[in-house]
């Protein structure tokens, strides 16, 4: 059960690295860097899933 070849999100514009848990930054920057992330990386495959299906 499970997946049995998972890919970080990170993959996506972040070379690989681990989306990191807001609260190891202090205040509310954590936050806003980790949506700025998560946006970044969830565009890009959202893109590359366009570009895979038009092919």
């Amino acid at each position: 059960m499970g997946a049995s070849n998972p890919i970080k999100l990170g993959e996506f514009g972040y070379d690989g690295k681990d989306v990191v848990d807001p609260y190891f930054f202090d205040g509310f920057e954590g936050f806003d860097k980790v949506y700025e992330m998560i946006d970044i990386c969830v565009n890009n495959l959202f893109d590359k899933i366009i570009e895979a299906d038009k092919e």
